[in-house]
């Protein structure tokens, strides 16, 4: 048994069985109006479920840091840290219009700055392999030296009221100090509002 801790290349082996995610939303919403509804604030409690790939050589050691085990592992088809979050975001929108279209409707757009305040609320390491022709899959609860709190900065802009591109990046590591790399979360993408 070889164990490696916080060793090179922990993330690697990533494709398409095998890639890290965030999925984030909010199940209650507050705004308040400062001017005509030009500019609000945002605020809500929400959840963020983050899967962050791990190379599929290595397996996560169950204790209180970031380490791994190798050469007894399985060829996992699938290896990944899971950290779920409950978030409260504090944000501030502008609401303007850009130009008016042949109906004399305006074209409106959207713009925002804040933060993000979540807590770590349940963290496991996942696994699936075959062995035999038999599907296997591990779920192995732990905190694996994350930290329990995270403050992401937030800005987004859009048009209309359905889509809206992000940017989310962290201030804190992703691990406690001496528990792991220090690792900054980073996410962009496509917002749909429903």
């Amino acid at each position: 048994v070889n164990e490696k801790i916080q060793t090179e290349g922990w993330l690697g082996n990533t494709g398409r069985r095998n890639v890290s995610s965030l999925v984030a939303f909010n199940v209650l919403n507050a705004t308040w109006d400062l001017d005509k509804s030009h500019t609000r604030i945002c605020t809500g409690l929400g959840f963020q479920f983050n899967s962050i790939a791990l190379n599929k050589e290595y397996k996560l050691q169950e204790q209180d840091s970031l380490s791994f085990v190798t050469g007894i592992t399985p060829n996992f088809k699938r290896s990944t840290l899971n950290a779920n979050y409950i978030q409260v975001p504090f944000i501030f929108q502008f609401n303007g219009k850009l130009r008016k279209d042949s109906d004399g409707d305006y074209t409106a757009f959207h713009t925002s700055i804040g933060c993000i305040g979540s807590y770590l609320i349940g963290s496991n390491a996942f696994y699936k392999w075959e062995q035999e022709g038999e599907k296997k899959r591990q779920r192995l609860e732990g905190n694996y030296g994350l930290n329990p709190f995270q403050v992401d900065v937030y800005a987004d802009f859009g048009f209309g009221d359905v889509l809206t591109w992000y940017l989310q990046t962290g201030l804190l590591s992703v691990f406690k100090e001496n528990k792991g790399p220090e690792l900054y979360s980073l996410s962009a993408g496509l917002k749909i509002n429903f």
